[in-house]
């Protein structure tokens, strides 16, 4: 295993100890959540997982926090340890309809005919593609899950119960780093 994401929050009874000031309208108990390896960020119902940093929010009543967790984190180390991969191939399949190692991507084809960009106007695009679509400063790191877009920076997200793109409801988000 790599080593978690946050190692401060290793232990369990450390989870549960930063649902301190957990909202007191929130729907899921703590104990679920720091069992689902979650601790809580302080910040209205936004938790993370302590291995993959993968962040959840906006619980309802019916979530369970490991099912979720493996829903939209199955590559969790952690979630994998307490689950195994095939309860977790389960829980894609019946969310999804599909595996994500059966998961194919298509790429389409260009035809001569259509316009071939410059070097200057594809990297144009890229850096444009590239730009947080709320402030237009930083650069975008953050994945809202479930819709999957890549549009926000790390300060922008917070602010945002709905993506800016599709308008789908915030259920989690996962940070990424552009290498």
């Amino acid at each position: 295993m790599d080593d978690p994401a946050h190692p401060d929050m290793e232990r369990e009874w450390a989870r549960l100890s930063s649902f301190r000031y957990w909202p007191l309208h929130a729907v899921v108990q703590p104990q679920k959540l720091a069992g689902a390896g979650f601790f809580y960020t302080g910040h209205r119902d936004h938790v993370r997982c302590f291995y993959c940093d993968g962040g959840l929010r906006n619980w309802e009543v019916d979530n369970n926090p490991l099912i979720d967790h493996a829903k939209w984190f199955p590559r969790c180390e952690f979630v994998q340890h307490v689950l195994g991969e095939s309860y977790i191939a389960g829980v894609q399949y019946q969310y999804f309809g599909t595996q994500e190692d059966e998961q194919v991507v298509q790429e389409s084809e260009t035809s001569p005919a259509q316009h071939r960009e410059t070097p200057e106007e594809q990297l144009h695009r890229l850096q444009e593609e590239r730009m947080c679509k709320v402030c237009m400063d930083n650069q975008v790191s953050i994945v809202f899950v479930p819709c999957g877009h890549l549009v926000v920076c790390l300060e922008c997200a917070p602010s945002l119960a709905e993506c800016p793109i599709c308008r789908t409801p915030i259920g989690g988000t996962v940070r990424t780093f552009m290498s």
